[in-house]
């Protein structure tokens, strides 16, 4: 697919209508943000949208939303930061997406005997929380769970 044909094809599912523009692709990622096809590949979609218009994304650097709608991929509600000032910035609008898990869950997590990535998916966690599981980094003791 040429350079053209992606931005087209990306720009023709975004919803303009509202303050945000939301892009309807699929929602694959853990934490319920669109995707969409780049030239390598799958890519969050505010992640293309800043491509798009400013240009490629420092390594290391983060597309922040200044908004805190994940679907929303109108170049004036992204801005470039740090994981640091992505997790401040979450945690000020208090929708940080951290949960404790339930005794059940950790259970499975420490039991199930698929890839940390398949269980992290099941759970809707990261892949390092079930890592951090385990290995016995986390929830050792909570819920009269011990390893």
């Amino acid at each position: 697919m040429s350079r053209e044909e992606m931005t087209e094809r990306f720009w023709s599912r975004v919803d303009k209508s509202g303050d945000c523009w939301t892009h309807s692709g699929a929602k694959n990622s853990p934490r319920g943000y669109p995707q969409c096809t780049g030239i390598n590949g799958s890519v969050l979609a505010h992640r293309m949208s800043w491509e798009l218009n400013e240009g490629p994304i420092p390594k290391g650097a983060w597309v922040l939303h200044l908004c805190n709608n994940r679907s929303c991929v109108r170049p004036s509600h992204l801005s470039l930061g740090t994981h640091q000032q992505n997790m401040d910035d979450l945690a000020r609008a208090g929708t940080r997406t951290d949960r404790k898990l339930t005794a059940e869950q950790v259970r499975t997590a420490i039991e199930d005997t698929r890839s940390v990535t398949v269980v992290a998916q099941a759970l809707g966690v990261s892949r390092k929380a079930v890592y951090s599981i385990r290995r016995g980094l986390t929830y050792r003791y909570e819920q009269g769970i011990s390893r």
